[in-house]
């Protein structure tokens, strides 16, 4: 649960955000790789594309594997109006925006809100943000598989260029006992979310991502630990309407 909190749970949908897209501003989109069934998108080998929202929404529809991931909500296209309608749409009630303020280590706002959408099935490897995360499922499905930071050294890590530290394994499902001998020591939790779901995921914790659906659409608030980050505002101040 959780999603109530939310004024995009419950009304956004690819629809609704082409509707308030103006401009053909044009962002990073990534190819999936297809295997045993599966769309992957691996760290190490990302398959990336430039292209406009529209083009976006279009080519998914027809059926082609392209994942909207990390997107800032305002790449989208938008006029101040819609904009600000879709912050005011992000910002949580009261009573969440308090409680999350009691649990995160930095009295701060968030640094980055963005979107995640596609269809089908797929799997974001397994790796680690060096972030504070609150993720929540506004339509569609996600499973994770999530380790502590003190299972690391049993999850083979790597740190590719320009990116989070990832793992050499490209999927936990399946894993080869003989090139990956220590992974059995290592312990999961399983979360599975659900549209109105809210995660929130601590620093440091390893994920490996299955999202599913024949629309999945998500936005997630990252917070940085420490440094001079500008923080910028919790998505909107205007949001008294909606204390919980």
């Amino acid at each position: 649960g959780g999603g109530s909190e939310f004024g995009a749970y419950g009304k956004w949908d690819d629809k609704f955000l082409l509707e308030r897209t103006r401009s053909s501003e044009r962002f990073m989109v990534r190819h999936a790789r297809f295997k045993d069934g599966v769309y992957h998108f691996n760290h190490q080998d990302r398959l990336l594309e430039e292209v406009s929202f529209p083009q976006f929404v279009e080519r998914v529809g027809a059926g082609e594997q392209l994942y909207l991931a990390e997107t800032p909500v305002h790449q989208l296209g938008l006029t101040r109006d819609d904009r600000n309608e879709l912050y005011r749409d992000l910002a949580p009630s009261h009573r969440l925006a308090d409680l999350l303020r009691g649990i995160l280590p930095v009295q701060c706002q968030p640094h980055r809100h963005q979107l995640w959408m596609g269809r089908g099935l797929k799997i974001n490897p397994l790796h680690q943000d060096p972030y504070d995360n609150l993720l929540l499922m506004i339509a569609g499905t996600k499973r994770f598989t999530l380790f502590a930071p003190s299972q690391r050294w049993w999850l083979y890590p790597v740190f590719p260029a320009g990116g989070h530290e990832s793992s050499r394994m490209n999927d936990i499902r399946d894993i080869d006992s003989d090139e990956f001998p220590c992974f059995k020591y290592a312990h999961s939790v399983e979360v599975t979310l659900h549209a109105g779901d809210v995660l929130l995921l601590p620093y440091g914790w390893w994920h490996q991502v299955q999202t599913e659906g024949e629309f999945n659409l998500a936005v997630n608030y990252w917070w940085t630990r420490g440094g001079t980050v500008s923080c910028a505002p919790w998505p909107a101040n205007s949001n008294s309407e909606r204390r919980g």
